[in-house]
């Protein structure tokens, strides 16, 4: 993340991954392993951030894929992540090949942590390869 003086506090750039079982939901981290305070997507008290996630997922066996393209909001007012947008109810891929139509993409807030969570679930037996990405400005 950059900083700078004043109101705008610079641009948030995120990478997320993981790699679910067979029909299990993954939680994206930034290095894959299960969720922690170090690798975690944060937003630091008093910022919110706003801008445009690109989330992919891979059947690893066919290479059919899963894709969302959204815009995400959230904020920490004091301590507790919110997600203003787009949400916590499930989302179906913006696109998607094969039989990979029905894996959803949950985002929402991590209040241990102090993150955003972005959570894959593929279809039932798919071993997923996820990948996600984030670019916006943080104040």
């Amino acid at each position: 993340m950059l900083a700078a003086n004043g109101l705008s506090q610079g641009l948030y750039l995120a990478q997320l991954y993981g790699t679910s079982a067979a029909g299990t939901a993954v939680r994206l981290t930034a290095d894959g392993n299960p969720a922690g305070a170090g690798n975690s997507w944060p937003v630091a008290t008093g910022n919110a951030v706003f801008g445009d996630v690109r989330v992919l997922a891979v059947n690893v066996a066919t290479l059919d894929v899963a894709c969302w393209s959204l815009t995400l909001a959230a904020k920490n007012p004091s301590g507790t992540v919110a997600v203003v947008t787009p949400g916590s109810s499930p989302l179906s891929p913006t696109y998607s090949s094969g039989g990979m139509a029905s894996a959803t993409l949950t985002v929402s807030a991590d209040t241990v942590n102090g993150a955003i969570s972005l959570i894959v679930t593929p279809p039932a037996s798919v071993v997923a390869s996820c990948q996600a990405s984030f670019s916006g400005p943080v104040n």
